[in-house]
C-alpha cells in the first residue's frame, strides 16, 4: 500500500489486508508523509493546533499499531511534508518561503504530481525494489494530499512498468471516506473488484480504533454503511470496492 497518511491503509484496506495476509501474502505500507498535521492530541486545543514535532511520533506510533493488528510487517515511510510542489528548483512545503498558494500546485494536486518528478522518482525506487504483485493506492478525488498521492503513485506505477519492473495490477479504492456516495461512473469506474472482509470487519476496527488522534469513532459509523452497501453487491455482509489498473496499460 502507498497511502498519504497514518490512518489511510486502516480506512480504505482495513478488511482486506489481513484477508491477504492470511492467505500467503506479504503486506508491505509505504508511508508518503511524515504525518506532521491532520490530528489530535491535547484536549485544549483544535484538530490542526498541536506542533508538528509533538504529533509526528504520536502518529508513527499509532500507524505502527494498526499495521500490527492487520499483519504489516515491513513499513518504509517517504517523508515528504504535508502539501508541496516544486518550484523548478527545489521541493517547496507549506510554511517554506517558497510556498505560494497562487502557485498552480499549492492548489490542484494533479499539477502537484505532474511537477514534482522527484517525489515519482522516489516511489518509482520504492516499487522496483519489492516488485509487488498489487499496489494500493488512493482515489484521484478524496482531497488533495490523497489525490496527489493517487497521481505520484499512478505516474510511479506507469513509470516503474515501463522501466521493466513485475509490478502487477494498481487498485484504487472506489470510494472516498470524505464523499461516501460520489458514484458518477463519469468521474469514477464501477469497481470490478469487491473483496469480501466479512471475517476481517472487527480487525479492521481495532485498527481504526488504534488511531486514537483521529477521533475514528466519529467517522466508523460512515465506513461500516459504505463496507455494508458493496457488501450487498458482493452478496456478503460486508466488502470493500477497487478498481484495478493493470501493467500492460503503462507499455
Amino acid at each position: 500500500m502507498a497511502m498519504a497518511h497514518a490512518d489511510d491503509m486502516e480506512y480504505y484496506v482495513g478488511g482486506t489486508i489481513p484477508k491477504f495476509v492470511d492467505q500467503g501474502y506479504e503486506a508491505i505500507l509505504l508511508m508518503l508523509s511524515n504525518n506532521m498535521a491532520g490530528g489530535k492530541i491535547k484536549t485544549d486545543g483544535g484538530y490542526l493546533t498541536n506542533l508538528p514535532e509533538d504529533l509526528m511520533p504520536v502518529r508513527e506510533a499509532e500507524m505502527r499499531a494498526g499495521a500490527e493488528i492487520l499483519g504489516v510487517k515491513t513499513i518504509e515511510t517517504v517523508g515528504f511534508k504535508n502539501g508541496l510542489y516544486f518550484t523548478g528548483e527545489k521541493v517547496a512545503w507549506i510554511g517554506d518561503p517558497e510556498y505560494d498558494v497562487h502557485h498552480p500546485a499549492g492548489r490542484e494536486p494533479m499539477e502537484a504530481a505532474d511537477l514534482n518528478q522527484r517525489c515519482i522518482n522516489l516511489i518509482q525506487g520504492y516499487l522496483e525494489k519489492y516488485e509487488p504483485e498489487i499496489v494500493v493506492t488512493h482515489n484521484f478525488s478524496s482531497g488533495f494530499e490523497h489525490t496527489a498521492s493517487a497521481h505520484l503513485v499512478n505516474q510511479a506505477f506507469g513509470q516503474a512498468a515501463k522501466a521493466g519492473a513485475a509490478v502487477g495490477s494498481l487498485w484504487i479504492p472506489a470510494h472516498v471516506r470524505h464523499c461516501a456516495w460520489e458514484s458518477d461512473v463519469r468521474l469514477f469506474p464501477s469497481p470490478n473488484v469487491l473483496i469480501d472482509i466479512s471475517d476481517y470487519w472487527e480487525r479492521k476496527l481495532a485498527a481504526l480504533r488504534a488511531h486514537v488522534s483521529q477521533r475514528v469513532e466519529g467517522t466508523i459509523a460512515n465506513i461500516e454503511t459504505i463496507d455494508r452497501y458493496w457488501g450487498i453487491a458482493r452478496n456478503c455482509k460486508y466488502a470493500e470496492p477497487f478498481f484495478t489498473i493493470h501493467d500492460a496499460r503503462y507499455k
